[in-house]
């Protein structure tokens, strides 16, 4: 007798009602090729304080910048301790949590930006170690897990650095990953994963075990082509960069596509490579980081529902 297949759960995710942008406008965009103020060199994560302050992974530049809400530059923040800046986030105690993908560690910085631990067994793949590290997540106890890019794997640690535990390996069945990237955590404690050459998205518990599968290969409404990076707003809604297809995609806490916007291009609101995504704490705006125009280091754009402002 031939056993019978047990296949993994893959969401089917369905359109609204129009299938169209629910309203989400172009507001304003910032960024040149260069290291000077404003002025990036490979940009990648996005976070905000607890103020609202935006904070931008300049990662050629080796640092993090500082923005208001508009785009107005305000400070450099350890331009000197980095090298290649990735993923970001702030904890409710407004400590920044920063990966380094040179590095292979993570950098927390904290005290109002005063002092700083860096933490991490360097480039690696022991328990504890990271090679390619990318994004960066946060849960309600203060636990961080950490996209282990190059070794398809999650890793969870306190908020002191102490290694947890780890999930993944590299391949295409459920709980593999064919390089992680982006990572983010919903009210819930679960915790959403990029496996970006999948073109998916995975959904495990903060014990990573797998739940659920969310999208395929695509171009269609709820399909991927190397989503990067992900966040959840305050109603559990998940926004995803889908890099491959210069758009955004944005869909309920059931997995529901709500709606899209962006298309290939070097205008206003369009991508050349949708990267960083951080939606703001009043979840309201949606920042775009774009590494991808030519001869630019790096572009930020703001969208907001209309009517917000």
């Amino acid at each position: 007798m031939v056993a019978a297949l047990t296949l993994p759960p893959v969401l089917t995710i369905t359109a609204n009602a129009t299938g169209q942008n629910d309203g989400y406008i172009y507001v304003t965009k910032w960024g040149s090729e260069g290291m000077g103020e404003g002025e990036f060199r490979l940009i990648h994560g996005i976070d905000f304080d607890s103020s609202g302050y935006v904070y931008i992974a300049d990662s050629n530049n080796g640092r993090i910048q500082k923005f208001d809400s508009n785009g107005n530059f305000v400070s450099y923040l350890l331009d000197d301790e980095l090298k290649h800046p990735h993923g970001l986030i702030f904890d409710s105690s407004d400590n920044l949590y920063i990966t380094d993908a040179n590095l292979g560690k993570i950098i927390k910085l904290y005290n109002n930006g005063k002092d700083l631990r860096i933490w991490g067994g360097g480039v690696g793949n022991g328990d504890g170690e990271l090679d390619g590290v990318h994004g960066i997540a946060i849960d309600s106890s203060g636990n961080l897990y950490v996209a282990d890019t190059n070794n398809h794997r999650v890793q969870k640690f306190d908020s002191n650095g102490k290694f947890i535990k780890k999930w993944g390996s590299e391949g295409a069945a459920p709980g593999q990953f064919n390089i992680t990237y982006g990572i983010a955590i919903d009210s819930n404690d679960n915790v959403y994963v990029a496996d970006k050459n999948n073109s998916r998205i995975q959904v495990f518990d903060d014990n990573g075990t797998f739940i659920k599968i969310l999208g395929t290969k695509g171009s269609a409404d709820g399909q991927f082509l190397r989503p990067e990076d992900i966040d959840i707003d305050s109603s559990n809604n998940l926004y995803v960069t889908d890099t491959g297809n210069y758009r955004i995609q944005k869909f309920d806490s059931n997995g529901t596509f709500m709606t899209k916007w962006g298309s290939e291009g070097i205008g206003d609101g369009r991508f050349m490579h949708p990267h960083g995504i951080g939606v703001d704490n009043n979840s309201e705006n949606v920042f775009i980081a774009d590494p991808g125009i030519p001869k630019v280091g790096g572009v930020v754009q703001k969208f907001t529902i209309s009517g917000s402002r």
